[in-house]
């Protein structure tokens, strides 16, 4: 499953001091849990110092908070948080002041370790305006967000290639000078990105780029180190703890011994609520990898597998539990 930005709400707040002040307005639907949230924070004075919403989810910060002027931009986040209706984010600062908020939900990213390298944060001084991530997870979902200075001026942001500027979680303001731009692109390769965009007005921005690994692509299809591999669809009898068998191929055939050994693997179904448990697996034969040990129940899933213990860079294989 691809990521997504599924919905967003933006808006500004006046007055935010010592305590969490609440947006006025709350996602224009009901959110769901298990999804992740994401909250960009455009303020004068520049002192956030946390972030929450009407779920109390926590959140953490996304890199480093960038100084653009006498205003700052800042990226806050929780992964696998609690959805609902009415959900509406707050924030805090040190000093109280004006803010700009953009908030939305994210679907179709790990619902843990989500991050996939380190976080390309600072301010732009050139165009195209850009920070980078390096990611080590070949299929991710790529989010770039820009910050410019523009008075009283609208600024429209203009994604680079690969990328597309969401409308809807971007803020290109009109009269409280403080804007944000959206800019996302899903990969499927590992590799340095960023969203190397355009603005319509001013001669710098902050920029924050990260990458958020994604839970996987159509059934039937691998996503991973390997871009060429595809996987089966196995099935397995509901709420079976019992052996499933996964048929690996790459483009000229299947797996062999000799060169895929694969050593550990997890397993995350939506039938289960997201739940995730190891289990071991075995190369019984050639381009056969045997999965045991983990009561599984009918859904949509995916299976995560390692060539070695350690190695860094996972294949996701969506499957099918009927």
């Amino acid at each position: 499953m691809a990521g997504a930005i599924v919905q967003a709400v933006k808006g500004t707040l006046t007055g935010v001091g010592g305590s969490f002040t609440a947006l006025g307005s709350a996602l224009p639907s009901s959110s769901t849990t298990g999804h992740t949230f994401i909250g960009v924070v455009r303020d004068y004075t520049p002192s956030m110092t946390d972030f929450t919403d009407s779920f109390s989810n926590t959140y953490t910060q996304v890199g480093s908070t960038v100084t653009i002027g006498g205003t700052a931009l800042s990226v806050w986040m929780c992964v696998n948080g609690t959805g609902g209706a009415s959900h509406t984010p707050s924030i805090k600062k040190t000093n109280g002041d004006f803010a700009a908020v953009t908030f939305f939900e994210v679907s179709g990213t790990a619902t843990s370790s989500a991050l996939d390298g380190t976080p390309g944060a600072g301010l732009d001084t050139g165009t195209p305006f850009n920070a980078t991530v390096t990611t080590a997870n070949a299929n991710d979902f790529i989010i770039t967000i820009g910050g410019s200075n523009g008075a009283t001026t609208t600024i429209n942001y203009t994604a680079g290639t690969g990328f597309t500027t969401d409308a809807n979680a971007t803020y290109t303001v009109g009269t409280d000078g403080l804007s944000m731009g959206v800019m996302t692109r899903s990969v499927s390769a590992t590799g340095t990105y960023g969203g190397n965009f355009t603005q319509s007005n001013g001669s710098s921005s902050g920029v924050i780029t990260f990458a958020l690994k994604e839970i996987g692509g159509s059934p039937g299809n691998a996503s991973g180190a390997g871009s060429s591999d595809t996987a089966s669809a196995p099935t397995a009898t509901a709420a079976q703890t019992s052996s499933v068998s996964l048929t690996l191929k790459t483009a000229s055939g299947n797996f062999t011994q000799a060169s895929k050994f694969w050593t550990r693997t997890s397993l995350q179904s939506a039938a289960t609520d997201g739940g995730s448990g190891g289990i071991s697996a075995t190369p019984d034969v050639d381009g056969v990898v045997t999965l045991t040990g983990l009561t599984i129940a009918p859904g949509d899933g995916w299976v995560t597998m390692k060539e070695t213990a350690d190695d860094l860079n996972s294949h996701n294989y969506p499957v099918t539990f009927a």
